[in-house]
Order: C-alpha cells, then sequence, then structure tokens
C-alpha cells in the first residue's frame, strides 16, 4: 500500500476516494446517531429559523459561522443527520486532497506523493464521532488554507500570503474559537524562520481582525454586538463539556500512535533528504502541532472530533517517516490492521456492542414526548434534548449562561430579566431539572397563577 500511494497518479487518489466513500457508506448503513456535539449546534439553528438572532435573541455559545452552516441545512434530526454525515464524507475528502495539493505544488517533500491523503482519510476512521460535522472539522479546512499561505511565504516572501494568512485564520476562529491558538505559532515562525519586518506581523494581524470587524459590524447592526460579547466571548470558556474517557482514548489513540512508531522505526533506516526550505517547513510544522494540542486543551468541548485540528501536522509527520522506507511490508500490514481495527471498533460502537455506556453519553436520546412534542417549552437544566421536537420558548437555551440570571434571585435585574423573558413567549411546558421554579414562582406570583405542577418537576400552562 505504501509503495502504491508514493507513485504521484491521480488516479490513485480516485482510488482511494473510491474505497473511502465505500467504507463510509458502510459505516453508514449501521446508524447515522445525532451526537452531543451536535446538538447545541442544531437547536440554535433551528431557533435562528423562527426569526430569531444568535446571541441577541437565544442564549448560546456556539460559533457563529458553525452555527450559519448548520442553518442551511435540514433541521428535523433524522434529516440533517443524513445531510451531515455526507457532508462531513465531502469534506473530508476536500481536505484530504487540497492538502495533497499543495503539499506536492510547493514541494514541501523531495517525492511527490498521495500519502498525505492516505494518511489524511486513515486517521478519519478512528473514531465513529469523527463521522459527524463538526465545529473542529469545519475549521480545519480553513486551517489548511493558512498552512498553504504561511508555507508560500516561507518559500518566497510575498507579503500578501501573510494577509490571506490572518484572514483564514480569523475565520477558522469563527468556526471554531479555540483555533486563536494558532496565532503564535505563526508569529513564532515569522519572527524565527524568516527576515520578516513590522509589516509583516502589521498584515498578518489586519487579516485575522478582519473576518472579527465584519461580524462585530453585522451584530452591531442589529443591535447586539453587547450580546454577542457577553454571551459568545465572555462566556465561551466557562462552558465545559467532556466526552473523552480514558479507556477508550488510550484504545483509540493506540492505532495511530502504533503507526507513527512504525514509521518512526523503519525511517531511521532511510537515508533523510531534504533542502533548507523542506527543513524549516518541518520545524514550522512542530510549532504548529504543539499551537494544536493547546487548542484542544483549551477546548471546552472535549471529544474525538478535536483530532482534526492536529490532523494535518500528524498527516506530514506520517508522511515524512514513511517516504524514508524503502521496500518494507511491515508498514503495509500495520496499515491494514489499522484500518480493519478501526471500522471493527466502529461498527461494535455503532451496534451497541462496545463502551455503552460512553456512546449512550455521544448519542442524544431521541424519544418522542406526546407532553412536550410541538409545543414551545423551557427546560431549566443542561438537558437539551429535551427540544429536539419540541421548541425553545424564549432565550434561554444554554443553561451555563442562563443561570447566572437564576443565581441572582435576589437582584431586580435578574427577575425582570427572566420576568420579561418568561412573558415574552409564555411556555407551554416547564421542565425545571434544575428545580429552580419554585424560587421564581415565588418572586412572580403572577406567573405562578399561569401554571399547575403536573409532575415533581413538569409545569403545564392553564388554558384561560
Amino acid at each position: 500500500m505504501i509503495k502504491f500511494f508514493k507513485v504521484n497518479d491521480p488516479y490513485r487518489f480516485g482510488i482511494l476516494t473510491i474505497v473511502f466513500i465505500i467504507i463510509r457508506a458502510l459505516i453508514f448503513y449501521f446508524g447515522s446517531p445525532l451526537t452531543q456535539i451536535e446538538l447545541p449546534f442544531l437547536l440554535a439553528a433551528r431557533t435562528i429559523s423562527e426569526g430569531k438572532w444568535l446571541y441577541k435573541d437565544i442564549w448560546e455559545t456556539t460559533e457563529p459561522l458553525t452555527t450559519l452552516v448548520y442553518y442551511l441545512l435540514p433541521k428535523g434530526p433524522e434529516n440533517f443527520s443524513v445531510f451531515s454525515y455526507w457532508i462531513n464524507v465531502i469534506l473530508i475528502i476536500f481536505n484530504a486532497f487540497y492538502a495533497n495539493y499543495f503539499l506536492q505544488k510547493l514541494d514541501i517533500f523531495l517525492d511527490k506523493t498521495f500519502l498525505p491523503a492516505l494518511f489524511y482519510i486513515l486517521l478519519s476512521l478512528t473514531f465513529f464521532e469523527l463521522n459527524v460535522l463538526s465545529a473542529p472539522l469545519l475549521a480545519s479546512t480553513f486551517l489548511l488554507f493558512v498552512l498553504n499561505n504561511a508555507f508560500s511565504f516561507l518559500k518566497k516572501e510575498d507579503y500578501n500570503r501573510l494577509y490571506d494568512s490572518g484572514f483564514f485564520l480569523g475565520i477558522a476562529s469563527l468556526f471554531f474559537l479555540p483555533c486563536v491558538a494558532f496565532i503564535p505559532s505563526v508569529l513564532v515562525t515569522l519572527l524565527v524562520f524568516t527576515r520578516s519586518q513590522g509589516k509583516g506581523y502589521f498584515l498578518f494581524l489586519l487579516g485575522l481582525l478582519f473576518p472579527w470587524t465584519i461580524t462585530c459590524i453585522v451584530f452591531l447592526w442589529i443591535g447586539g454586538l453587547n450580546e454577542f460579547i457577553n454571551i459568545f466571548i465572555n462566556h465561551y470558556f466557562s462552558n465545559f463539556k467532556n466526552f473523552i474517557f480514558s479507556t477508550e482514548t488510550l484504545t483509540i489513540f493506540l492505532l495511530p500512535i502504533t503507526l507513527f512508531i512504525t514509521g518512526v522505526i523503519f525511517s531511521l533506516k532511510g537515508n533523510l533528504r531534504e533542502i533548507n526550505f523542506q527543513s524549516v517547513s518541518r520545524k514550522f510544522l512542530i510549532f504548529w502541532l504543539l499551537s494544536g494540542m493547546v487548542c484542544c486543551l483549551i477546548s471546552t468541548t472535549k471529544s474525538f472530533s478535536l483530532i482534526y485540528i492536529i490532523i494535518f501536522p500528524l498527516t506530514f509527520f506520517y508522511t515524512f517517516n514513511f517516504l524514508q522506507i524503502k521496500k518494507n511490508f511491515i508498514p503495509d500490514l500495520i496499515i491494514f490492521a489499522f484500518i480493519i481495527l478501526s471500522l471493527y471498533l466502529q461498527y461494535r460502537c455503532l451496534s451497541g456492542t462496545l463502551w455503552q455506556k460512553t456512546v449512550y453519553q455521544y448519542r442524544v436520546n431521541k424519544l418522542h414526548d406526546t407532553l412536550i412534542d410541538g409545543k414551545n417549552i423551557w427546560v431549566s437544566g443542561e438537558n437539551q434534548e429535551h427540544y429536539l421536537y419540541a421548541n425553545l420558548s424564549g432565550k434561554y437555551l444554554n443553561w451555563t449562561v442562563s443561570k447566572e440570571d437564576f443565581n441572582n434571585t435576589d437582584k431586580f435585574y435578574a427577575i425582570e430579566n427572566i420576568r420579561k423573558n418568561f412573558y415574552s413567549n409564555l411556555p407551554e411546558v416547564i421542565i425545571d431539572d434544575s428545580l429552580r421554579m419554585p424560587g421564581i414562582f415565588d418572586k412572580i406570583p403572577q406567573l405562578k397563577n399561569r401554571y399547575i405542577l403536573k409532575d415533581k418537576s413538569v409545569y403545564i400552562r392553564q388554558r384561560k
């Protein structure tokens, strides 16, 4: 397999694409579950389709551009899962092709090869969560644009490339905010590996700020700039969710780690041949990989989709190592084992026979409830699954942000915010998972008269 993809023949990529689509079609056959990392974006996008504005009318910390992509997709859970799954496939194929394309175009490796595309696609098969349309995946496409321009600047110091790098990095951060962690790696590279002067730093920062400036102008135009700053920027890093567990992490990352170690061991037997530009590019990718790890660490949603943030530098170093290998069948066997074990783990997870507790936490429970289906509801608590077949009443979607009002009911402004939110669109059903409503009813007696207690934490609005 290594020898097959070392050859610079476009038909190799065509074969790889067909095989990848067949593999993903087989995975799709076993189910395409809606996951917890998709749910907040889907709910925010669906509420936007009702004529509301993100942050201003919907308190949620989802990134604006990722939410916009979700807004363009079907809002029904079943249709959305199908569309998002195949858009994920298209993005991975595009990213693999584009990464391979600019690595060949810029001669970053001495040999023109399709190994980068092979390793990019292999890494995307390691876990079923990588099959979903996530913010890290969407951001990774623009991170590739950043890298293309950064490598081009390292090869030929064209300052327009620095502006483009900053511009695409700004867009990537609007898809996935922790991407701001890549700013230091670009600045350090300019300082250490180039003769760039103040003009270069200025153009990079100007390009970086341009997408953010446009975004701020849009929210200023609709009167929601304060909410954009307060809800998204100020609260983003306080909304923690963890979907990574030790046992699964060790098993899943054992495959790419073994593949990497194999490449390193067998590459030591080869002769390293590279020019200065290639050496500088490799050192730049080390800084980029470190920044990617920082990006993953500061991410508030810990999930395996974060691998898309560091997938390119991993692909690069896999290719660098395996290009040194000459005529050895052991790496091919390990790659075949990588594919088989990855698919086996995906099948076991999707069929519910492996890591049942963990997979259950990843998936969204799509149970229908005739009490709330199609109704305007509000949920006090973290469980957003209730909204899947119901509609959000008011703006309190994200509980981490919303509970600032509910934790300060001794203050007038908080009670007034709650009162205005409820009376703007009275919920037909209140699901009080956090048991806050008794205290709210004491503060707003006229609201209490509108509801009857159906269960220990479920309130139904009375008909007039």
